[in-house]
């Protein structure tokens, strides 16, 4: 005999270039042949599964790694004839995108300024933004892909002070994360003060940081002059005011600067 098994793959199967976030697949061929031998699983160019066949429908279930991934099938008769599938792609994604964000502060009556750099190891389907202000109203914004960083500005800030916003994406296969992040609405205006000691004298060259309320992160800092004098471009909100001087640390919470 010098033909060869007619061999192809049947519905079922992963198409060509398929995307899933399933491990595990069902592969499926349909083979033509008067004298069977063996028929076996090609994945990446190695052998993984290997056994006898009759003609008709064979299939084989196999577990791929993540990322992409190449299989074939090839069956051979008794006559040492043999014939293969074409090559198909299934790339495997178990892995949610990925955030890094941008925060970008923006004076108040101006348009939000959002942008994240979001990565995945195949493709990003979407990604979506919640957005709520210091009065507790929410909005949300879908974010567009410009110059590899994801950005949304359609929206006009009219609140001074802290935004809270809730990133989300989601990729290809519908794997999906979150993350959060926050930034300034800021109306600004120059704020000075003077320190003194108790004798009158300056108290200068003593760093004072003005904290976002309850956290460590510090949006303000600067050292008194010799004169005493503090100089700030402040924002008309609520900080917590941090104060050092050579031997006290004097903290002042919620200090409104409206």
């Amino acid at each position: 005999e010098m033909t060869s098994p007619l061999i192809n793959f049947t519905n079922g199967t992963p198409l060509n270039n398929t995307y899933s976030s399933n491990r595990t697949q069902s592969i499926q061929v349909n083979v033509t042949e008067l004298n069977p031998d063996k028929i076996v699983l090609i994945v990446n160019g190695s052998v993984v599964n290997s056994t006898s066949y009759q003609a008709g429908l064979v299939n084989f279930t196999y577990i791929f790694a993540e990322g992409i991934n190449n299989f074939s099938v090839r069956a051979n008769d008794t006559y040492g004839n043999v014939n293969s599938t074409e090559t198909r792609i299934v790339n495997i994604d178990l892995t949610p995108p990925r955030f890094n964000v941008v925060r970008n502060n923006v004076p108040v009556n101006t348009n939000i300024n959002l942008s994240v750099n979001v990565t995945d190891n195949f493709n990003v389907s979407v990604v979506t933004a919640s957005v709520t202000m210091p009065n507790g109203t929410a909005t949300n914004c879908t974010l567009s892909l410009t110059n590899s960083l994801y950005n949304c500005s359609s929206i006009v800030l009219s609140v001074v002070g802290d935004y809270v916003v809730n990133y989300t994406s989601n990729d290809s296969v519908n794997n999906v994360n979150s993350t959060a992040d926050w930034f300034e609405v800021t109306d600004l205006y120059a704020w000075n003060t003077t320190m003194l000691n108790y004798d009158g004298s300056a108290l200068s060259n003593q760093n004072v940081s003005f904290y976002k309320p309850g956290t460590s992160t510090v949006l303000l800092s600067n050292l008194t002059s010799s004169s005493g004098l503090l100089s700030l471009s402040a924002n008309k909100r609520l900080y917590d005011v941090k104060i050092v001087t050579s031997t006290h640390v004097l903290t002042i919470k919620n200090v409104n600067l409206t």
